[in-house]
């Protein structure tokens, strides 16, 4: 069961965590990384949920405050209780908490050295209110579609996707699941990273998140369906030539071949060689030992139809 973000119950705990926490290594990554490699499906899948590990910041406090607005709208609010929301283009100004945040926003390669950040594996993340607070997810996937971000929270978020800003929410209220929703559009294979900044201006304060996607993209030749298009696959073809299907033969989980096992499964393999991403741009060049075994086998092929 997913547990939603509380405030703090702990007396005296000022701008601290309740939590159990280790300080971060550069290239930690999400358990999500395993969903990865699971091959196509129809429904959406979840990438991310609020108790998957995270990198995470409590020394920001209230150094926000007052710091930021655009178009009249203050990011970080120290009176009243608005409804506002911040398009791609109304980022948050975190200059004055720089010292504390470091570069964690980087595109590439994003930096959570810096003293106020750590690394929670099993979390219950609380933190005080009246403040705020910075949260990094590191996943890997293969390419998917349709990333969406839900989000409940009280009181603010912004949201980063792999460092550029999405956009941000703020209500009034306590955290619902899946208030808000952030598109993330479409992402290729590898690692990314999926930031936000947590704003609190009440009494209470809570988050909750949920990254789901349409669906993987799958690699046309990639019949083991482990991310790219190799011997393995070939292996499958050659192995199974010319037999029927159904059923399937075993170790082949994507891309499945509609009847007989031949030319047309062979050339999915041909021109996605190498491939790790659907579409392939283009026909990769063999090995050639591989290509020594496809050349027999059209061969082969070819004399069956005579």
């Amino acid at each position: 069961m997913r547990e939603t973000l509380t405030s703090c119950e702990r007396p005296g705990h000022g701008a601290s965590f309740c939590r159990r926490a280790r300080r971060s290594r550069p290239g930690w990554l999400a358990s999500a990384a395993l969903v990865a490699i699971a091959g196509p499906v129809a429904a959406q899948v979840t990438i991310v949920t609020t108790d998957d590990p995270a990198f995470v910041n409590d020394q920001i406090g209230t150094l926000l405050n007052g710091t930021s607005s655009v178009n009249g709208k203050p990011h970080f609010p120290v009176s009243g209780d608005p409804a506002q929301n911040f398009g791609p283009g109304e980022a948050p100004d975190l200059s004055a908490a720089a010292a504390v945040l470091g570069d964690w926003l980087d595109p590439v390669s994003p930096d959570f050295s810096a003293p106020g950040w750590s690394q929670i594996s099993s979390p219950t993340i609380n933190w005080a209110v009246n403040t705020e607070i910075a949260l990094a997810y590191a996943f890997e996937v293969q390419a998917i579609t349709g990333l969406v971000a839900e989000v409940g929270v009280d009181n603010g978020v912004y949201v980063w996707l792999n460092g550029e800003f999405i956009g941000g929410r703020m209500r009034p209220g306590f955290a619902v699941p899946g208030e808000h929703t952030f598109d993330l559009g479409d992402l290729p294979a590898g690692s990314h990273h999926v930031q936000f900044i947590l704003e609190d201006h009440g009494t209470t304060n809570g988050f909750d998140l949920k990254l789901v996607a349409d669906a993987f993209v799958t690699t046309e030749g990639d019949y083991n369906g482990n991310g790219q298009v190799e011997q393995g696959d070939l292996d499958l073809v050659l192995q199974n030539w010319g037999d029927a299907t159904p059923p399937v033969p075993d170790g082949w989980i994507n891309d499945l071949p509609d009847g007989a096992i031949e030319q047309a499964e062979l050339d999915r393999v041909l021109q996605n060689w190498g491939s790790t991403q659907a579409p392939a741009l283009a026909p990769a060049s063999l090995p050639e030992p591989a290509g020594a075994a496809v050349l027999g086998l059209v061969g082969l092929s070819a004399a069956r139809r005579r």
